[in-house]
């Protein structure tokens, strides 16, 4: 790799030009991405032309990502409009790509566009970049979007954020002293959180400014964060915060601060080890969760212990996201191992998901290469302070099947699906064929249920029913007989769905506003459906035909799940 580094960096246009054609031969799209910059960096007037026309005439989705990053970085006339017209590209790389280059060429339009893709994109590394983009800009506005922009993001996303935080300097972090008044608790409680991650000692009197909010979370954040000021005597204070919190909400909410405010305490994760093995049942995941922030390399080896759990089916995936929380090299192995004996479903995705976390590798499920890759880099591996998103395709196991594009791996799904009026025509047909090919195609080891709703809410099942052959053909058979009619009853179909306790994901499918049931806002739906899924950790896919649905949007962001608009 040095010799090619050195090769690439003295060669001329036409040695550059044979390298990057016998590159694209052997589809080695790192090399040629690499190639590709150095070609952008020439002076040779021949550079830039050539890359425009194999950006031009190619398909490949690799191939294009990897050109289309060497000409956004490269200066040339006309730079900012190319940029610009993949700010909204469909290929989540180009978007992501051309906002990273456009903070270079346009800091206050860039800052515009990171913030407003932090809120509503709905792939997690453009999301990313937004945010990276927002922490390096000096700007002192741009730090307040970041936190405002950041409060909406799940857990995992918004400790992400905070550890860019950490690093940051007390006196940038300070410019958001202003939030701490916002009308948005949410806005309030992630000002607090970046002073409780950074742990400076000059916020000590913002948080005795905040002890007398109104909202319970932010007086948990500041009591976090004067922990961590105190040093010495934080473990006393979260002992005390641990035995007052005796409600399961209590609980669950200074589980969630002390994760996003990444305290490390080993008298902490102790007591956070002792709730997760043997405390009430409906918390254990969240604290297996929460001591590998608490314990960092400290925790690893109870966390080893807690993964081997069977039940509940949500306590090995806390102990998997503990895992990664952790940011330990000594959990890479582990976590390998688990993979190997737990491939398929929801764990297997979480176990692939704490891996590509903690390396940025994109091995997905593929345990066999996972093993490979960890016996030849495992030796003195560093888990990098922040990984950078990577856009190769996944080297993934072959169980997945699909439904409007969204890519599952569960084998305990539950398919909630809208069939009111307003499906009547195209949109039923195209129902019928989607869920068609994902039962045909769903694991024949999994369980799998379809819960229809207009006004009224029609189940297939009563609970999930094993994926045989003979249970896919009746269940095909009813799918054949679906029609549209009737209003629009979302809540209910889904309160029903969450009552399976077995069910880890959710597909909903839906073209319109709730017009009946218990809940007829999807505003009311989304908080409602938040506080039931905080324990049970069921992971929500949302498809919305030819509708966008901001609150169903932001339901399915909270789970970690996928959102379409189709």
């Amino acid at each position: 790799m040095h010799l090619l580094l050195a090769f690439l960096l003295a060669a001329s246009f036409p040695e550059l030009q044979t390298a990057y054609e016998q590159a694209v031969d052997k589809e080695e799209w790192r090399t040629v991405r690499g190639v590709a910059e150095e070609i952008a960096k020439l002076r040779d007037r021949r550079a830039l032309p050539f890359l425009m026309k194999e950006l031009e005439f190619t398909s490949d989705a690799s191939h294009r990502r990897a050109l289309f990053r060497a000409i956004a970085f490269a200066k040339f006339p006309g730079a900012r409009d190319f940029v610009e017209g993949q700010l909204t590209a469909g290929d989540p790389y180009l978007r992501a790509t051309a906002l990273e280059a456009y903070a270079k060429l346009d800091a206050a339009k860039a800052r515009a566009r990171a913030t407003n893709s932090l809120a509503l994109d709905d792939d997690v590394r453009v999301r990313w970049t937004a945010a990276t983009v927002l922490a390096n800009d000096p700007d002192p506005t741009a730090f307040t979007r970041l936190l405002e922009g950041s409060s909406a993001l799940p857990s995992i996303e918004r400790a992400a954020v905070l550890r860019l935080v950490k690093k940051m300097k007390p006196d940038r972090v300070a410019t958001a002293r202003g939030l701490l008044g916002a009308a948005d608790p949410e806005h309030r409680l992630m000002a607090v959180l970046a002073f409780a991650s950074n742990g400076d000692a000059i916020f000590g009197p913002d948080f005795a400014r905040v002890k007398k909010d109104k909202d319970a979370r932010i007086v948990l954040a500041a009591a976090v964060g004067t922990a961590r000021l105190d040093g010495k005597s934080s473990a006393s204070k979260m002992a005390a915060l641990l035995k007052r919190a005796k409600s399961s909400n209590d609980r669950w909410e200074l589980y969630d601060m002390i994760s996003l405010a990444g305290l490390r305490d080993k008298g902490l994760a102790q007591a956070l080890a002792k709730e997760a093995r043997s405390g009430k049942k409906p918390l254990r995941p969240k604290a297996a969760e929460t001591l590998g922030y608490a314990g960092g390399g400290y925790a690893v080896k109870d966390l080893t212990t807690i993964l081997k759990a069977e039940k509940p089916w949500q306590l090995p995936i806390g102990a998997a996201r503990g895992l990664a929380a952790t940011r330990h090299p000594s959990a890479v192995p582990v976590l390998i191992d688990a993979l190997e004996k737990r491939l398929g479903g929801r764990l297997g995705f979480e176990l692939s998901a704490a891996l590509k976390s903690l390396t940025g590798q994109p091995f997905g499920r593929n345990a066999k290469v996972w093993r490979k890759w960890w016996s030849e880099r495992g030796t003195g591996f560093q888990i990098p302070e922040q990984v950078r998103p990577l856009w190769a395709e996944e080297t993934d196991a072959t169980d997945n099947y699909s439904f409007y594009g969204i890519q599952l791996v569960s084998r305990s799904a539950v398919f909630v699906c809208d069939v009111s009026g307003s499906m009547q025509g195209k949109r039923i047909e195209t129902l019928r064929r989607e869920l068609r090919a994902a039962v045909k195609r769903f694991p024949s080891k999994g369980r799998f249920n379809v819960i229809l709703f207009s006004e009224k809410v029609q189940p297939w099942s009563k609970k999930l029913v094993e994926a045989s052959p003979k249970k896919k053909e009746k269940l095909l058979e009813f799918i054949d007989g679906v029609e549209a009619a009737g209003a629009t009853n979302i809540w209910d179909a889904l309160a029903l769905a969450l009552k399976d306790k077995d069910v880890d994901t959710v597909v909903l499918l839906s073209d319109g506003a709730p017009t009946a049931g218990k809940i007829r806002s999807t505003a009311e739906i989304a908080v409602e459906f938040s506080k039931q899924n905080r324990e049970r950790m069921v992971l929500l896919h949302v498809v919305s035909i030819d509708r966008a649905s901001p609150n169903l949007r932001a339901m399915a962001r909270l789970t970690g799940g996928s959102y379409v608009e189709r």
